[in-house]
């Protein structure tokens, strides 16, 4: 992620994982954990996919292919990229996080955005 601009670049792992087909658009939205969801208690972040219905009445990200650097990625809504390295305490401007997948209980998969400082 670079908090620069608030863009997010999906690994090939996680695009795999994902699975992502070139030429369709996904749409996702980016959650706050607090409580019981949330990492030693402490903020944590995640994104889910939803469906266009709803990424028509609450404001979402939408995931796209970058052609030229075969990549996809999409743009944090601000203030959501520039607050998610605020709360973890990063100083830096462009960081590679990891993804852990879990599966919620009352149905669907969430992705949640980890790092060094908040996976102990």
């Amino acid at each position: 992620m670079d908090a620069t601009d608030s863009s997010i670049t999906f690994s090939d792992d996680l695009c795999k994982d994902l699975k992502f087909e070139k030429g369709i658009t996904y749409i996702y939205t980016f959650l706050l954990l607090n409580g019981e969801e949330s990492v030693n208690g402490k903020k944590t972040f995640a994104f889910k996919r939803v469906k266009e219905a709803f990424a028509k009445v609450v404001a979402c990200e939408i995931l796209s292919l970058n052609p030229k650097l075969d990549t996809y990625g999409m743009m944090a809504t601000n203030p959501k990229g520039n607050y998610m390295f605020y709360a973890m305490g990063i100083d830096e401007d462009k960081k590679k996080f990891s993804v852990k997948k879990e599966k919620l209980l009352r149905g669907g998969t969430i992705y949640k955005i980890m790092y060094d400082g908040n996976t102990k």
